[in-house]
């Protein structure tokens, strides 16, 4: 005869893990670093996600530089020919497309991973509290926590690092334009330069060029 009640199953098995991590217990940190166990706990996919970001960006930034490049030397130069460029810019964009499958894939299960982590958490917490603590808080406030607080904690989590590391382009595209500002620069000031110069020729020379007066010179010859 068993002595176990009949409401409480022994020797149930899982259908689903639990938390790879918890909170850290200590009250004084802040809520980020309490958190960090759980985000520490799926950290290979989270580098992994986080260095391909980054990989995706500087091969982003790469490819204008070929652009530039085959420009500068195929077309405008005549120095080498336009098909190294093309098959390189179609390299870089197909590992871009390949490596940014990679990055939100993982990010992506990141994401879920510590959404699920959380969730049950809190389903366990919930579990050993007393039916006098539900005596005393509404469902309302738990089921807020248990599904829009846990949201908004699972994507700063989550998304926050990759935003950082996106910001971080910032720098290479500045050093970028930084490079070459002072070579458009040249092209941009060239029709000023020729703007200032007619203005600077004196006034018989510039009638002697205008519309009307090419007009009547060519009507007295015809």
């Amino acid at each position: 005869m068993s002595t176990s009640s009949p409401f409480v199953p022994d020797a149930v098995v899982p259908r689903y893990r639990g938390a790879r991590a918890t909170i850290d217990p200590d009250r004084s940190r802040s809520w980020l670093g309490r958190a960090r166990p759980i985000v520490l706990a799926h950290k290979a996919m989270f580098v992994t996600s986080l260095a391909c970001t980054a990989t995706a960006l500087l091969l982003q930034t790469a490819m204008p530089r070929v652009v530039m490049a085959g420009i500068d030397r195929a077309l405008v130069a005549r120095q080498a020919s336009l098909t190294p460029f093309v098959v390189a810019l179609v390299i870089l964009a197909l590992t871009r497309a390949a490596v940014s499958f990679v990055s939100r894939y993982f990010l992506y299960r990141v994401a879920f991973e510590i959404e699920y982590d959380l969730r049950t958490i809190v389903y366990e917490q919930l579990t050993r509290l007393s039916f006098s603590f539900y005596d005393r808080v509404q469902s309302g406030q738990l089921i807020s926590r248990a599904n829009s607080d846990i949201r908004s904690v699972q994507m700063y989590l989550t998304f926050a690092p990759s935003i950082l590391v996106q910001c971080l382009s910032a720098v290479g595209g500045h050093h970028d334009r930084e490079a070459v500002r002072f070579q458009y620069r040249a092209v941009l000031d060239r029709p000023v330069a020729v703007g200032f110069r007619e203005k600077d020729r004196p006034a018989h020379a510039r009638h002697l060029h205008s519309r009307p007066a090419q007009g009547r010179r060519w009507a007295h010859h015809s």
